[in-house]
């Protein structure tokens, strides 16, 4: 029926996340989403892939020393391709304080929303995982996306336009001063590229509710 038809809420109207008391008082936040699977895109072990990463946070610290580093899971409870184990090890690399591994949080009552949620509190996000990309774009946060296939591109030709290739590192190419290049990048553009991500959200919002009504009309007619 038409009635069964209906938006779900998104992540800007949710304010009681679970993992909210993980968040810490250190600026910028920078989100950094691992996982193992994306290693044998590359063609390497999945620690050279982990090293690549350790190495390219200390040289962000090198320039912005204050920043706190959010490990965040976004596939779990699968074997073998776990992103809290994949953060975890990261963690042990880098062995810093300004590491926050959310790898080690329980999730158990958490929702993807609640996840959702707390990468839009992040400065900026670095994600393997397309949909923690996606994450990020849909709540304004710059996003740079390690892809392993052509799906990150065409998010970040959507969201970015001509420029997609500043905010796309394909995982074969993954560098530590590349990483690092370019995430201090987007830290120092952060406040016009939130406004470019929510913008284009907004237009898909209004797209998405122009195609519920037509739905709704639709099974109207049927039902006539």
């Amino acid at each position: 029926p038409a009635g069964d038809l209906s938006l779900l809420m998104d992540v800007d109207s949710q304010r009681d996340t679970r993992l909210l008391p993980w968040l810490r008082s250190g600026n910028p936040k920078v989100g950094f989403n691992v996982s193992h699977g994306i290693a044998g895109f590359a063609g390497s072990e999945h620690s050279r892939y982990l090293e690549v990463c350790a190495d390219a946070i200390r040289l962000l610290w090198q320039s912005q020393p204050q920043a706190v580093v959010y490990l965040v899971p976004h596939v779990m409870d699968r074997q073998q391709n776990d992103d809290r184990t994949a953060c975890t090890e990261l963690a042990a690399m880098l062995r810093d304080e300004r590491v926050a591994n959310l790898g080690t949080a329980s999730f158990a009552d958490c929702t993807a929303m609640d996840v959702k949620f707390f990468i839009s509190q992040m400065d900026v996000f670095v994600g393997a995982r397309t949909h923690s990309i996606l994450a990020a774009y849909t709540t304004g946060v710059p996003a740079l996306a390690i892809a392993y296939s052509l799906k990150a591109q065409g998010l970040a030709e959507y969201y970015c336009g001509s420029n997609w290739h500043d905010f796309v590192i394909p995982v074969q190419q993954l560098e530590p001063a590349e990483l690092a290049r370019r995430l201090l990048a987007l830290l120092g553009r952060r406040q016009l590229l939130k406004e470019i991500l929510l913008e284009k959200t907004h237009s898909l919002r209004v797209a998405a509710r122009a195609n519920i009504t037509h739905a709704q009309q639709v099974l109207e007619q049927q039902r006539a």
